[in-house]
């Protein structure tokens, strides 16, 4: 029994020490960021070895150096205090997973735009963390969409003047007027729970037909299923072409 006491103790002990050192790390980082943070070591000592049983050991260590370095900056969450730090943990995680991604560089007019957006609409925190990378890749995919559309061979010619009402009543607005809409459905959670990513424009969302290509068709033809048929047959079209395959119906 004494060894298996001793190895626990032991155990114990080096846990009480990381959560020590990396509360006096976090605290460190609000006070040089001439922040006063709130709560003495022990809270903060308890509330790392809480997200320490929670959570892995890796995780709170990458989370806590992550956050030390980067505390203030534009969309990373604020958390200056035990108990917000322990409710903003897997915000924290998800800000530091995109901004760590060394795949995909926020561009500067991406991350402008971004700003514009966090001062102009409210979001969950969770959505406002990846606010940036959900620009970027709405961007890149609408830029992908108008493209593939331009070159879209139309059944019809009032098709066609559909599509071209497309590029110059609605294109120049469009990533603005899209997270106008995510910002509505979202914006009065405090928690957007299910994969921030899902929220980038993809011209097979449920939310771009319904909210942004049947406007338009009513707008330009007083109905708003009139150009449904366009949209599925240039989106089948896409999936084939990008040896993809059908998408099942719904």
């Amino acid at each position: 029994m004494g060894f298996f006491k001793d190895r626990f103790d032991q155990s114990n002990n080096t846990s009480s020490k990381l959560c020590r050192d990396l509360a006096t790390k976090i605290k460190r980082a609000i006070q040089n960021h001439n922040k006063r943070p709130s709560g003495g070591m022990l809270v903060w000592v308890r509330t790392l070895a809480r997200l320490r049983e929670e959570k892995t050991e890796d995780t709170l260590v990458r989370v806590i150096d992550w956050y030390s370095k980067h505390i203030g900056e534009e969309f990373v969450p604020r958390a200056l205090s035990p108990r917000v730090f322990y409710d903003r943990f897997d915000s924290l995680h998800k800000a530091m997973l995109t901004s760590d991604d060394p795949s995909e560089l926020i561009l500067p007019e991406n991350l402008k735009l971004a700003h514009n957006l966090d001062r102009d609409y409210v979001f969950p925190i969770e959505v406002r963390s990846a606010l940036p990378l959900l620009v970027q890749r709405s961007r890149d995919n609408w830029i992908a969409f108008l493209k593939e559309l331009d070159e879209f061979k139309c059944d019809s010619e009032r098709d066609s003047r559909f599509i071209t009402n497309v590029f110059f009543a609605h294109a120049p607005y469009f990533i603005h007027r899209w997270f106008g809409m995510i910002a509505v459905k979202y914006g009065s959670m405090e928690h957007f729970t299910g994969p921030v990513m899902s929220l980038a424009f993809r011209a097979n969302s449920k939310l771009f037909k319904d909210s942004f290509w049947r406007d338009w068709s009513m707008a330009w033809s007083g109905s708003p299923w009139t150009f449904d048929n366009l949209l599925d047959r240039f989106l089948l079209q896409e999936n084939i072409s990008h040896g993809n395959p059908p998408a099942e119906p719904r």
